[in-house]
């Protein structure tokens, strides 16, 4: 089918252009509310249930939690990264005779900065790559026909690439920048080093990887995420999960998808469309999602509250940095409770007592500060059901806020406040009573997929900056421990280098999940296997402490352990 160049162009200026905001809206709902222009829609689908709409800043309202709705507004994530591959009991699964599990013919697909194609992790023996397909969103000048942006890189693209890297000069050559996707998909899927140091968990898998680009200016904006910090949006992640998808489609192919990204924007229980999403993939037959659970356990970025009769009104604390432009927060409570907020400045002056309202926004403003704050009440927000204080403090005077909670009708009593994750705002910006648990950062909370929380493989003790759960529900996650703290991984030249952070763990687990696959799909013995599968596998495998229970918000289940899995299973 040929490509319509005038649409595409329309579209691809859309995506990429800070001129347009970038919209979610659910496929059944209609969407008059947030067009300004009413010719030439460029409308990506999303999944079954969502799409994805680019408006006309120049023409709409601003972005606003009340005009567009919570959900509408892309969420930002950020990266979870700040000889444990036999830890795991992978090297031991591709050793043994009568498994010799390796990932061959399953595709192992990264949603996240790139992957550089001439890491030797990523070769043959003859030289040739092992990446079957990479989608590069952050190249404005492609043809990629299927979502209107982006360049594609095929097989055959790449090992031209490798052969004369010097034939075309003005070529886009695809690389990570940043490095942290190639790290994960070295971790993942590594071939076995020269020195026969290093190998990745599945080496025989095909890769697959979507690059992702960076979030628009509006959008961090909006969330006041600090400079330079990196952060993509939930739509192009929403592309990039249904982009690996089809792609195993096509090719005939199980699937894992590993995610190395988080947010603590969400309601922490998997009810954002991301979250849904890839508890959907998940789902499905010969597919697997994994995510790492995030970095945020020692952050002091959540608050855990709870009132009661005797007690209806709480104090929170917030310590501000001297050079924080804006932060947000997010009070999420679950009915029949409702709750109201009063703020209290650094030089003591109260603002007015919010009344909650089906959905209702104010803007405050203070007689001797001169910091707004943009507050925004969803009763029922209209995705999860639950209740939603989002706050955006702009140009906040440093020093200590006050939130002053109060609640009525209460049954639980429970509420949870977030602040953003590390990486989006400074480092003293902070709860002065905060709560480690609870801080598993989205999409990880999601019900279907597979999550993982950090360890040191060395000493055995929890990696201290790992998140915790469980989610805000009470569902346990995560569901296992994996190696994530100083995780050597082979670079250009196999050049060493070491990887902290809970998305290293994710890694590993997406290669031992890929092992499963093997194991179930391609050799025939679980032909429909998916997420749900190798999860009870390997928490019945997992290395459990006798002096802990479980599962439990730090462990899960216990510490991976593939070997003791397949102990188990046969």
């Amino acid at each position: 089918m040929p490509i319509d160049m005038e649409k595409y162009e329309f579209c691809r200026n859309r995506i990429y252009s800070n001129d347009y905001y970038d919209l979610i809206f659910e496929l059944d709902r209609p969407i008059e509310k947030y067009i300004a222009e009413n010719v030439n829609l460029c409308i990506h689908p999303a999944g079954v249930r969502y799409g994805i709409l680019h408006v006309n800043a120049a023409n709409a309202s601003p972005l606003d939690v009340e005009r567009y709705t919570y959900m509408s507004i892309p969420k930002l994530y950020g990266l979870m990264d700040i000889s444990a591959l036999e830890a795991s009991g992978s090297i031991r699964l591709q050793q043994q005779r009568n498994l010799n599990l390796t990932g061959k013919d399953v595709i192992i697909g990264f949603v996240d900065t790139g992957i550089d194609i001439f890491w030797p992790s990523f070769r043959k023996k003859d030289g040739k790559t092992r990446i079957k397909r990479i989608w590069d969103q952050t190249d404005e000048q492609g043809i990629m026909a299927e979502y209107g942006y982006g360049r594609e890189y095929t097989e055959e693209n790449i090992n031209q690439i490798l052969m004369n890297p010097e034939m075309d000069r003005e070529r886009k050559i695809p690389t990570d920048e940043i490095g942290h996707g190639s790290r994960m998909a070295a971790l993942a899927a590594g071939s076995e080093s020269s020195d026969r140091q290093f190998i990745g968990a599945a080496p025989e898998s095909d890769i697959m990887v979507v690059k992702l680009k960076q979030a628009k200016q509006n959008l961090k904006d909006f969330f006041f995420v600090r400079e330079n910090a990196v952060a993509y949006q939930e739509t192009d992640l929403m592309l990039g999960v249904l982009y690996l998808r089809l792609q195993a489609i096509r090719a005939n192919k199980a699937l894992v998808i590993v995610l190395g990204i988080g947010t603590n924007m969400g309601d922490h229980a998997g009810g954002s469309p991301f979250a849904e999403l890839a508890s959907s993939i998940a789902s499905q037959a010969r597919c697997a999602v994994v995510c790492a659970g995030g970095n945020e356990g020692n952050k002091r970025h959540h608050f855990y509250g709870q009132l009661n009769g005797e007690q209806n009104m709480k104090s929170v604390e917030i310590n501000v940095g001297e050079k924080e432009r804006g932060f947000t927060m997010e009070l999420w409570g679950d009915p029949p409770d409702i709750y109201t907020v009063t703020l209290v400045s650094p030089m003591g002056e109260h603002s007015q007592t919010i009344r909650p309202g089906i959905l209702r926004s104010e803007r405050i403003t203070f007689i001797l500060d001169p910091t707004v704050v943009y507050l925004t009440y969803h009763i029922a927000e209209i995705r999860t059901g639950k209740q939603l204080i989002f706050m955006r403090f702009q140009a906040p005077s440093p020093g200590i806020w006050k939130v002053l909670v109060t609640g009525e009708n209460l049954v639980s009593g429970i509420f949870h406040i977030w602040l953003p994750i590390d990486a989006f705002v400074g480092e003293e910006t902070f709860f002065l009573v905060s709560n480690p648990d609870v801080t598993l950062t989205e999409p990880s909370n999601a019900y279907g997929v597979l999550t993982n929380s950090g360890y040191d493989h060395r000493s055995g003790a929890f990696y201290l900056e790992s998140s915790r759960g469980y989610t805000r529900t009470g569902f346990v996650k995560p569901d296992l421990a994996a190696p994530s703290y100083e995780v050597s991984v082979p670079g250009r030249e196999n050049r060493a280098m070491v990887m902290s952070g809970t998305s290293a763990g994710a890694a590993i687990l997406g290669g031992v999940a890929a092992q499963f696959m093997q194991w179930g799909v391609t050799n025939g013995n679980q032909p429909l296997m998916k997420t749900v599968d190798i999860k009870n596998y390997l928490i019945r495998g997992a290395d459990r402490r006798g002096e802990l229970s479980y599962p439990n918000r730090e462990w899960g289940y216990g510490t991976l352990d593939c070997f003791g899995a397949f102990e188990v299973l046969l």
